[in-house]
């Protein structure tokens, strides 16, 4: 398969197979990942890969918990958003539990060029409020870890998809896989998370915006 048929033939699965991925389809999965793109080579991820059962059940757990939470604060003031909250908590939040594996992408955080110098200058300024949070090296870079990951994926014959609404209960996450044993790096976070199965039925993918819409040449 070439880049361009995986690109194309990408969508985000979220209704896997109950069965087992071989062990060397992941490393060569993982192994994509380590050779994306870094921000300045830093290299400061690392995988963590969830196979058993238990532990998928407890991360998804305290996803839910968490937006159930929030859907009972929200309920005081607008049930109709309390309703959705719940609505999504108990299928779009927690579906990866039921891949064959999901993987968290721990990083650690990048100093952008400029960083020490805004910091110095006025920690609240605008420029160091984007260094940090809206032009974040880190999540960038991370981004092009996880495309690379998914496309040798698509390779391979397995759907993917590249999650983001765990990070609500990041800390929450963090805190389990250190209190578990599983992973405690000092600096590391919770960036981000990939689930990875053979896709069970045929997701259709929602319709992209036309390249005409979204490209400008001067």
């Amino acid at each position: 398969m070439n880049v361009e048929d995986a690109i194309e033939m990408r969508k985000s699965v979220r209704k896997y197979e109950n069965k087992k991925i071989d062990r060397d389809d992941i490393l060569s999965i993982l192994d994509a990942g380590r050779l994306a793109p870094f921000a300045k080579n830093a290299q400061s991820f690392h995988f963590v890969v969830i196979e058993k059962d238990a532990i998928k059940n407890d991360i998804a757990d305290i996803v839910k918990s968490k937006y159930l939470k929030f859907a009972e604060e929200t309920s005081k003031s607008d049930e109709v958003l309390s309703a959705k909250i719940v609505k999504f908590a108990n299928k779009f939040a927690v579906f990866y539990k039921d891949a064959p594996v999901f993987v968290l992408i721990m990083a650690d955080e990048y100093q952008n060029y400029g960083f020490n110098e805004y910091k110095y200058m006025d920690k609240n300024s605008k420029p160091y409020f984007e260094l940090m949070y809206k032009r974040n090296a880190t999540m960038l870079s991370v981004g092009a870890v996880a495309e690379n990951i998914i496309l040798r994926g698509v390779e391979l014959g397995y759907g993917t998809c590249f999650i983001s609404s765990v990070n609500i209960a990041a800390k929450e996450i963090e805190s389990y896989l250190k209190e578990n044993n599983i992973f405690d790096k000092e600096n590391y976070f919770l960036s981000s998370m990939i689930s990875i199965g053979k896709e069970v039925g045929d997701t259709v993918s929602p319709s992209k915006n036309d390249l005409t819409d979204i490209c400008t040449f001067v």
